[in-house]
């Protein structure tokens, strides 16, 4: 069965996909039947369609393909045809009037997906990164913000160096704080 143009729709309507395979859609083949998992686009139908499955009104789906084999035979004076080979499964739709019945749709959350192990191994917080260690040298800080200023044009040097040798940065010379105000240098006072 080819899957690699499949897309996922709400109740048939090609107006509004809510995936394709490849992108957001998952398509896989067991003992049961088709398993498809959908990430959930943040559009308005695929919260509704979400909403829809949470309460129980969307409960099935529908699938449009092509059929690459079948056979047909009669039963009880009945034409009946049975599928023995999808070609191409080219949608798979989330409907409240399933056209297969035993077809079951629900909603998973990553917790509910993921196991306890995995769910103890995810940090609360984003890792910071390297450029907002705290645990800079007091030199190795003052490489970085000489760096910043230098970046922005600023000049910084003798509040780098009496951070360097840890003592208190001299205040500003009345020369000097007119000098950076007109030379159009930034004015960090």
């Amino acid at each position: 069965m080819d899957t690699s143009g499949t897309f996922a729709l709400y109740n048939h309507d090609w107006n509004a996909p809510l995936g394709k395979s490849g992108k957001n859609l998952r398509l896989s083949q067991d003992a049961t039947g088709l398993r498809v998992d959908l990430d959930l686009p943040n559009t308005t139908v695929a919260n509704d369609l979400a909403e829809l499955v949470r309460t129980g009104v969307v409960e099935g789906m529908s699938f449009g393909f092509t059929v690459a084999e079948d056979t047909w035979e009669q039963r009880d004076g009945l034409p009946m045809r049975t599928i023995d080979k999808i070609g191409e499964l080219f949608e798979v739709t989330f409907t409240p009037i399933p056209a297969y019945p035993t077809t079951e749709v629900g909603l998973r959350s990553m917790e509910t997906q993921l196991t306890a192990e995995e769910m103890t191994n995810i940090s609360p917080e984003p890792e910071e990164p390297e450029t907002l260690n705290r645990d800079w040298s007091l030199e190795e800080a003052a490489y970085q913000f000489e760096a910043l200023a230098k970046e922005l044009g600023c000049d910084v040097s003798r509040v780098v160096s009496a951070a360097a040798s840890k003592s208190p940065a001299p205040a500003p010379s009345e020369d000097e704080g007119n000098e950076e105000k007109d030379s159009g240098k930034l004015d960090t006072e």
